[in-house]
């Protein structure tokens, strides 16, 4: 069950979608999470909802070419306030930029719900 009332909701957790969220988090909103277990946002903080329809983090990079490397995604692949780690460059980027998604939002408790394939609002 997703929050009831959030003030702005982020469709996607790729590239763009982890960003909003970073900057969201930069100007004081707080994420929301259906999760019973964790910290309850204070509702006089502005509240954001990241949505995504994936089973896990990664975005478009779960789904790349498995021949894709390092080597070749030519810096693209970036977050805010966050460089990538170092990586073997014949490493299949559809291995490390998941992975690299998934400490990022981690690292600033982000809290995406997924996998969401529909949402309403009424």
């Amino acid at each position: 069950m997703l929050p009831l009332s959030v003030d702005v909701v982020v469709i996607g957790a790729g590239q763009a979608g982890l960003s909003a969220g970073y900057h969201l988090r930069r100007r004081g909103f707080a994420p929301a999470s259906s999760e019973p277990d964790s910290a309850a946002i204070d509702p006089s903080s502005p509240s954001f909802l990241i949505l995504d329809a994936e089973d896990a983090p990664g975005g478009a990079w779960q789904h790349r070419w498995a021949s894709l490397r390092m080597a070749t995604v030519n810096g693209i692949h970036e977050l805010p306030g966050f460089p990538v780690p170092p990586a073997d460059p014949r490493a299949s980027s559809r291995d490390v930029l998941p992975a690299y998604f998934a400490e990022y939002e981690r690292r600033y408790d982000l809290r995406v719900q997924r996998p969401v394939v529909g949402a309403a609002h009424g």
